[in-house]
């Protein structure tokens, strides 16, 4: 059976408005039509997609619509479907906390004391960088000593690497004092696809301090 094949991305609005449509920029469709085999009942639907040229602050979908087979009938409510397409850059991925440590203060150079939040990080859960950029990625999941508690109050922590330096730059959207520590590594290794991570927040009242070894161990 041969089915032809559309684009409708009115389908796309319609689903989401979190949603953008494609572009037709960034992919190429060899063939509108596919052929189901006699006794199957699927077949492939090629479209190649320029990943590379993808804003990845935004999340594509592409409406493909059946409009027409040489036989049966096309379903009025399964007949078009909407496609993600979200990009990820080559740091994206779950990470293992290979070691860490974590200092609070209530003070600058006032350690909190007694502070159950306090320690090394090694055997925390694992960590999930997220693509955010072509560059960025958002650390998620981090937690305090113990690993039971959230991290909270630097919500949307963000690396940004230089990809020609593997330099590292720490921020936080909706904590602006977060940086790197100076003098202290932020650097990604290609070749075990491991960070260090060495950066501060609060510095002038109560200052926390972060240090994280991640490794990569696979995709989200």
């Amino acid at each position: 059976m041969k089915v032809q094949l559309a684009i409708n991305n009115a389908a796309v609005t319609a689903t989401s408005s979190t949603y953008t449509p494609l572009p037709t920029t960034l992919y190429t469709i060899p063939t509108n039509t596919v052929t189901i085999p006699k006794g199957q009942k699927n077949a492939t639907f090629i479209v190649k997609v320029k990943a590379s040229a993808f804003n990845f602050a935004l999340t594509y979908a592409l409406g493909i619509q059946i409009t027409s087979a040489s036989s049966g009938i096309i379903s009025g409510n399964y007949g078009t479907g909407v496609f993600i397409l979200s990009a990820k850059n080559q740091w994206d991925g779950v990470y293992q906390v290979v070691s860490g440590q974590v200092t609070r203060y209530t003070a600058v150079g006032v350690v909190e004391n007694p502070s159950t939040l306090n320690g090394p990080l090694a055997g925390n859960p694992n960590i999930t960088l997220v693509t955010t950029g072509a560059n960025t990625v958002e650390v998620t999941n981090m937690k305090w000593f113990g690993g039971a508690s959230a991290v909270a109050g630097i919500d949307n922590t963000r690396a940004t690497i230089n990809p020609a330096t593997n330099a590292v730059t720490m921020a936080s959207l909706v904590n602006l004092t977060l940086a790197n520590r100076v003098g202290l590594p932020n650097t990604y290794d290609p070749a075990t696809k491991t960070f260090t991570m060495n950066f501060d927040w609060n510095q002038t009242t109560a200052p926390r301090q972060m240090n994280l070894v991640l490794k990569y161990i696979g995709p989200r």
